[in-house]
């Protein structure tokens, strides 16, 4: 059996101390003199990247690939043994949409950059991702779509959170018609089950209020062609608290849900009372319901969670005129109004922030060691507090963040690592023995 065929790769030095490769000797030839002329702007931001002109693959490729990508999908998308008519439908139609969306932008692309660096001055490093259309296509469309991103939940960054996320996209026609007609798919199979139930028709009449109305509710959100929302996650030995906010369309329908199906639910068990409380609180324009949940006498490792949460489970909905609420934790109500007030205060006259980013995500690595050192599992607390230690050292420069830009006819997609864990990396490296961050890279941030 013959082994592997291997292709030679033929390399040149050209001006400036680069090199030129390529799979034929003839194809040299044809670099120019100086490369650094072909790479645009990439050495002045990178210390490692590539570009792919992705418009420039031969048509022939582009065609093949989109070849087997229809191909793949027409097996993928047949009617699987024991699917109905009604999920088959929403899953070929779901399919069909993806398959479309792919084969369009291989078609708009222009070019794709990877890109890494590390600074030096500001000891710290990024990888880059960046997409960029060709001009006046689908895709361009809808990447320019994203530079008008607002959001209603910029306080939702709290100080000190251990995870933080924000995301906010305005939906094509297209994007708004395809999901309210999977929703009113949705709809018909929840009629459909509910209907072939045995159970009273009081509670059949009762699901379908609830059922229907939520999907409603989703539809006339989606029908604002918008998403948005926001989460942040607080954790401290003593404490652990989320809160979360999205963007609803009619919140007193959802207010008015609500309170239906506690009605309907405290009618089948009365002690559902003792734990929700209906228009606990208000603040700027949010109705406030308490959920309170007592912590079992039984359940695993207890006596953690109630030093984390209390006795009792505090869960918070909050529902405003164009917004929903939910926090649960220790200190439920008093973040969730914070964050909620802090929204309001860096707003803009239309109750948006101006400056988010279509997605964002930072993970503080410092607060995650400090609660894994203090109640993690006993195998895992010495390297958990030794990493702690180190990051304690980084004044707060302990984030992973994950961030989407819009750029002209294009996004860039950033993973950013602050100083403090690349110091805690090289600590590792060497046993925690030493801490100093080793600097090195030119690379300074693209604007």
């Amino acid at each position: 059996m013959k082994g592997p065929k291997h292709r030679p790769l033929f390399v040149r030095q050209q001006e400036h101390g680069l090199a030129v490769i390529a799979d034929r000797r003839e194809r040299l030839d044809l670099a120019p003199a100086d490369p650094s002329l072909v790479l645009g702007d990439l050495p002045k931001h990178y210390d490692l990247a590539v570009r792919i002109y992705v418009g420039n693959l031969p048509s022939a490729m582009r065609k093949q690939f989109v070849a087997k990508a229809k191909a793949d999908a027409e097996r993928d998308l047949k009617q699987r043994p024991g699917e109905d008519e009604l999920e088959y439908a929403v899953r070929k139609m779901v399919g069909e949409e993806v398959l479309r969306a792919l084969t369009t932008t291989v078609g708009d692309l222009e070019h794709v950059t990877i890109g890494w660096a590390l600074d030096h001055d500001t000891e710290k490093s990024w990888l880059d991702v960046k997409v960029v259309a060709k001009p006046d296509t689908e895709t361009a469309r809808q990447f320019a779509r994203l530079r008008h991103a607002k959001t209603r939940f910029g306080g939702f960054r709290i100080p000190g959170a251990a995870v933080t996320g924000s995301w906010v996209r305005e939906l094509s026609d297209r994007e708004s018609s395809t999901i309210t007609t999977i929703l009113e798919a949705i709809h018909a199979k929840a009629m459909k089950d509910i209907d072939g139930k045995a159970q009273s028709a009081e509670k059949t009449e009762a699901e379908k209020h609830v059922a229907g109305g939520l999907i409603n509710l989703i539809k006339e959100t989606i029908g604002e062609a918008r998403i948005e929302g926001a989460v942040a996650l607080m954790l401290k030995s003593e404490a652990a608290t989320v809160v979360a906010g999205g963007f609803v369309a009619h919140g007193s329908d959802l207010d008015e849900l609500f309170k239906y199906t506690f009605k309907k639910a405290q009618a089948e068990n009365p002690e559902i009372a003792d734990w929700v409380k209906l228009d606990a609180d208000s603040d700027n324009g949010v109705q406030f319901h308490v959920i309170s949940i007592p912590v079992p006498d039984d359940a695993e490792n207890r006596d953690k969670v109630v030093k984390l949460i209390g006795p009792t489970l505090e869960v918070v909905v909050g529902i405003g005129e164009k917004s929903v609420y939910v926090a649960a934790g220790r200190d439920a109500m008093k973040t969730l109004k914070q964050a909620i007030r802090a929204s309001v205060d860096g707003a803009s006259e239309d109750g948006r922030d101006d400056t988010a980013p279509p997605l964002r995500w930072s993970i503080a690595l410092g607060p995650i060691a400090r609660f894994v050192a203090e109640m993690g599992e006993e195998k895992d607390r010495a390297k958990a507090a030794a990493i702690a230690s180190v990051l304690e050292k980084a004044a707060g420069k302990d984030h992973i963040h994950l961030v989407l830009t819009p750029i002209e006819r294009g996004i860039r997609i950033r993973l950013d690592v602050e100083e403090g864990i690349l110091s805690a990396i090289g600590a590792a490296s060497q046993g925690f023995a030493a801490t100093p961050m080793a600097g090195g890279g030119s690379g300074s941030a693209p604007k």
